[in-house]
């Protein structure tokens, strides 16, 4: 079978209609395409059977876009498509090379995100489908299938790594198997990169789920105050006391900041309900 034609036919089966109607202008969208789990589960779907990580799945409005991106120049498989992201750099290495801007700017980042728990894809083997080993860990696979609602706790981890890649823009095109939301002895979460030593990653996340939904706020605060140059004078040394009254300010105002983040979540998530309830 011809590459062109096994792309073909993989989103055929994503949209459950027969090849032949698949042409450049099918429409991506319908009730198969509503929201970002659907356009990832697609994009899952193309990699794993042509091994093409096409980025053009999330922005394609037809099919002949999507095709066109796939195949860019002639006899190019879709492994090779001219559009494909380049290599995909550790997250730590993203980081440093995205920190955080220094002066005024610098202090709190926040993500939130809120995802309808039956907008994951139900599968009968979490371990074979495109959908979940793509874009979550073997740990976070492991984990969730030990729950008695997996979909829900899988839910969760969406919504942290999507909450993360809003407080953190640099991030955005981060695959979300390289990113994993991990427990530890306190069960407390945190979220590390995968690559290499599987750094923790500076930020606080907060998760939270009920079979209707669920919800993650993802938050990194540093200090406001520009770190000193070379050029600097030295600065004095500080009185008695001083350094931990500032410490203590400077923490109330990050748990006052993180506080409103959750008030907004909260919002949302009692907006949701109401929809549900309306429903």
């Amino acid at each position: 079978m011809a590459d062109r034609e096994l792309f073909r036919r993989t989103v055929a089966e994503f949209f459950e209609v027969e090849p032949e109607s698949v042409g450049p202008e099918f429409a991506l969208s319908g009730p198969r395409m509503q929201g970002s789990i659907a356009r990832y589960a697609l994009a899952a779907a193309i990699r794993r059977r042509t091994g093409a990580p096409v980025a053009a799945v999330h922005t394609a409005v037809t099919y002949g876009q999507l095709e066109a991106a796939a195949f860019a120049t002639n006899g190019t498989t879709p492994g090779h498509a001219a559009d494909a992201p380049p290599p995909s750099l550790p997250v730590a290495e993203l980081l440093a090379l995205h920190p955080m801007p220094a002066g005024p700017e610098r202090g709190l980042t926040c993500g939130i995100d809120v995802e309808l728990v039956e907008n994951l894809p139900p599968v009968d083997d979490y371990w074979a489908s495109d959908f979940y080993s793509t874009l979550f860990t073997p740990a976070e696979i492991a984990y969730c299938l030990l729950q008695e609602q997996p979909r829900m706790h899988f839910a969760a981890r969406w919504c942290a790594k999507e909450a993360l890649k809003k407080a953190e823009p640099s991030l955005l095109q981060e695959e979300m198997a390289a990113i994993e939301v991990a427990r530890n002895g306190s069960d407390l979460h945190f979220l590390r990169c995968r690559s290499g030593t599987k750094t923790r990653l500076p930020f606080a996340v907060s998760i939270s789920h009920t079979p209707l939904f669920a919800a993650a706020v993802v938050a990194r605060a540093e200090s406001a105050a520009p770190a000193p140059t070379l050029s600097d004078p030295p600065n004095p040394a500080p009185a008695d006391g001083a350094l931990p009254a500032l410490q203590r300010r400077l923490a109330r105002a990050h748990r006052l900041a993180l506080f409103s983040a959750l008030l907004g979540l909260l919002g949302v998530a009692l907006g949701v309900a109401a929809v549900l309830h309306h429903w």
